[in-house]
C-alpha cells in the first residue's frame, strides 16, 4: 500500500497551489500525475533510484516533470516522504522520517512506526 505522509501532502498541496497562480487546469493535472506516478510502487517498490543525499536502500525517489518524489520503503507499505523540486537544495534535515520496522530479522527500533498518516485516497478527496 501507498500511503502519503502528512508532510507530502503538504508539499502536494503547496505546488497545486503555486501552478494555480497561473492555471487551474494545470495545476491539477500536475498533481494528479505526480499522484499516479506513485501506483507503480505497489508493485515495484524498488522502481525509483536511491536518494543521494541520504545513501540509505529504503528511501528512494521517483522523477516527474520538475519534482522528485521521495518515499520510503517498509515492512507496513511504502511511504511518501515528500515532494520537492528539482532545483531546490534538499535538506535531508527536512525529509520527515519515521523508524524503521524490523526487515527480514533486523532488531526492531523501539520507537515503532508511529505517526505516519494520510492514506492516498484522502490525499485524492483534497483536489
Amino acid at each position: 500500500m501507498v500511503i502519503w505522509s502528512q508532510p507530502a501532502k503538504v508539499d502536494l498541496r503547496a505546488i497545486h497551489d503555486y501552478i494555480a497562480c497561473n492555471s487551474p487546469y494545470y495545476a491539477k493535472k500536475v498533481t494528479q500525475d505526480i499522484r499516479e506516478k506513485t501506483d507503480i510502487l505497489e508493485k515495484l517498490p524498488k522502481a525509483g533510484r536511491k536518494v543521494p543525499e541520504l545513501n540509505d536502500e529504503h528511501v528512494r525517489e521517483l522523477s516527474l516533470y520538475s519534482y522528485r518524489i521521495m518515499y520510503e520503503i517498509k515492512n507496513q507499505g511504502i511511504f511518501v516522504l515528500a515532494v520537492v523540486h528539482k532545483r531546490w537544495d534538499l535538506k535531508i534535515e527536512n525529509i520527515e522520517r519515521k523508524p524503521m520496522q524490523p526487515v527480514n530479522g533486523e532488531k526492531e527500533d523501539s520507537a515503532g512506526n508511529q505517526g505516519m498518516d494520510g492514506v492516498r485516497h484522502d490525499l485524492a478527496k483534497e483536489h
